[in-house]
């Protein structure tokens, strides 16, 4: 009979981050058949007290936070760490290591922005500390690639927010955002401060997408769920980081079996949403109408209801969406419509008559009909074809 490993995982899955994670490991375990017994804490948060007392055979710890990373470094037991990339070799924990690419997550949210004719680019980072050195790189990232590539950039860390604090935080960021070029590209160092620019923006009523475009990091629901328009972000690969950490882990375990040191995960996609669907425009008053019906769209707005938002004649406003974007408001009402059943259709916790709804369709009915007709598909095929590209 084959031993059975006893793994402690150290990891806090409150976040999204830590529990895609988790899913990693778990796809380890099933799909090698390994014989693996695993503890965590039934409220899968970290317990510090559960690291001296384990007398086990093997750890996974995200080591991003420095506490756990020095209560382990005496430890014989086998280790495996998941966490930040760094800048320098120096800043990597002394054990065998898989980390998040954050260069390669900045890359790819600044290609995203500059793809899309956006030339002034911000960062909204978070104050530094021992806790959040990912952040920190993230920045620095940011740094090198606007000023290799010539573009010009700010910087913005804010402070850390409290419900006390809440709205001297939000004043400075707002402050920011209003002294920023516009148009203008921001990437945020997660979707939780992503969610502080969207604010900042409503409370300004400047424009998301058309002055300020944004795009957050992790791929949170439930950051992006308390936005009014919907996040762009860029997904880590959580998933082949706990798959990678246990696979080395599993290495270890073996005799005289070698493992790399370090190893780099880069982001797995950008998901893209309406906050990030910049265009070029030069008319406000198409701006306007673009954003009105973005926020609105959910509600089964139809082109009067644009005119009449604007206090403008349908053939004014015909004409310049005619001249700036080649299209009636009408097409540009179906085509966001479309777009928005697509992005929630690609999340599997609504079902497709809650979708229609959120959607501004009359009728589920109805909405199948416009995706067999555009998309040669049904929803729910779509939905499934998303997840089989994954």
């Amino acid at each position: 009979m084959s031993k059975i490993y006893r793994i402690l995982l150290l990891f806090n899955a409150n976040k999204i981050y830590d529990r895609e994670i988790l899913e990693g490991v778990g796809k380890f375990i099933s799909s090698t058949k390994v014989d693996w017994e695993v503890y965590v804490e039934d409220d899968y948060l970290i317990d510090r007290s559960s690291i001296n007392d384990w007398y086990g055979d093997g750890i996974i710890a995200d080591l991003d936070d420095p506490d756990i990373a020095d209560t382990l470094a005496g430890s014989t037991i086998p280790i495996v760490g998941i966490g930040s990339s760094y800048e320098h070799r120096k800043d990597y924990p002394h054990f065998p290591y898989v980390a998040t690419d954050n260069r390669a997550i900045i890359e790819l949210a600044v290609d995203h922005l500059t793809q899309r004719g956006l030339t002034s680019l911000a960062f909204y980072g978070a104050n530094p500390s021992s806790y959040n050195r990912w952040a920190r790189e993230r920045e620095k990232a940011f740094i090198s690639i606007t000023k290799e590539r010539g573009y010009n950039s700010s910087v913005f860390r804010g402070f850390d927010t409290t419900a006390r604090n809440w709205n001297f935080c939000m004043n400075r960021v707002t402050d920011w955002v209003q002294q920023l070029p516009k148009p203008v590209g921001i990437v945020s160092v997660t979707d939780a401060r992503a969610r502080h620019i969207i604010q900042a923006c409503a409370n300004m009523e400047i424009l998301v997408p058309e002055n300020v475009a944004v795009i957050g990091i992790d791929n949170d629901d439930i950051a992006r769920s308390l936005n009014k328009i919907s996040l762009s972000s860029v997904a880590q690969n959580g998933n082949e980081l706990g798959y990678v950490a246990a696979q080395k882990l599993h290495q270890m375990l073996l005799e005289n079996t070698n493992v790399s040191e370090l190893t780099k995960i880069g982001p797995l996609r950008i998901h893209e949403r309406q906050s990030s669907d910049f265009h070029a425009i030069n008319h406000p008053l198409i701006m306007t109408a673009l954003h009105f019906i973005r926020v609105n769209v959910n509600k089964g707005i139809k082109s009067y209801h644009v005119f009449d938002e604007l206090n403008v004649s349908r053939s004014k406003l015909e004409a310049l969406f005619k001249s700036e974007l080649g299209t009636t408001v009408h097409d540009q009402i179906f085509t966001i419509r479309l777009k928005k059943a697509c992005q929630l259709l690609k999340s599997k916790n609504k079902s497709i008559d809650e979708i229609a709804e959120l959607s501004g369709y009359p009728s589920t009915q109805y909405m199948y009909s416009v995706f067999s007709k555009k998309l040669g598909m049904t929803p729910k095929e779509y939905r499934e074809k998303d997840h089989e590209s994954v």
